[in-house]
């Protein structure tokens, strides 16, 4: 990773941003090559790390949980119930299920100001602990 970070000369938001992505995800963008040819190599890996997490999401997608309810299902409830904003909902739908799950078994946000930012926290709590 810290290898693929350098050749590509990923700005630090990049960096930090792939650095932190579960090892499914890293392994992906990095099986699809160099970023020599690319004319803003940092927004092309945060665009890779966007069509990782959608394939693997959809992958995941197809499974169910014990109790017969789908995962995306689950988080699509969570999401109307906290009142997350469009942001907070596409960063969570987007997430690996595994982060999903996580940010999902912490509860509701109900006694939130703010569930969107919340849920933003949990999410980089839920990838820090994968680390």
């Amino acid at each position: 990773v810290e290898q693929f970070i350098q050749e590509n000369r990923l700005d630090e938001t990049a960096a930090r941003s792939f650095k932190i992505e579960a090892p499914q995800v890293q392994r992906t963008v990095l099986d699809r090559g160099s970023m020599h040819d690319c004319i803003n190599p940092s927004a092309a890996v945060v665009g890779r790390m966007r069509d990782a997490k959608l394939s693997l999401a959809a992958n995941a997608a197809a499974h169910t949980s014990a109790s017969g309810t789908a995962l995306a299902e689950r988080v699509d409830i969570f999401i109307k119930e906290n009142g997350l904003d469009d942001n907070a909902a596409r960063c969570l739908r987007t997430e690996l299920p595994v982060v999903q799950a996580d940010v999902l078994e912490r509860g509701s946000l109900a006694d939130c100001v703010n569930a969107s930012a919340a849920v933003m926290g949990r999410v980089r709590d839920a990838k820090g602990r994968r680390d």
